[in-house]
């Protein structure tokens, strides 16, 4: 999950090293940064949560581990 504001352009150079290790890494924009859709109000940090977790019901991931930085 990326810093605000930024895009998950900035984790690029670390999703080979995770394929490498086995793992299935996803960098995601936060609503209203990088390619994703401006959101309709501004969002909460809450806001941001149930984006990450929208997700992982969309790709039907059950069990991830998160990382993020700022």
């Amino acid at each position: 999950m990326h810093q605000a504001p930024s895009s998950s352009l900035q984790f690029a150079p670390a999703l080979p090293y995770f394929a490498a290790a086995g793992f299935r890494a996803i960098a995601i924009d936060y609503p209203g940064f990088g390619m994703s859709d401006p959101p309709a109000s501004v969002p909460t940090v809450g806001d941001y949560a149930q984006a990450v977790l929208a997700l992982a019901d969309a790709l039907g991931i059950e069990r991830f581990a998160a990382l993020g930085h700022h």
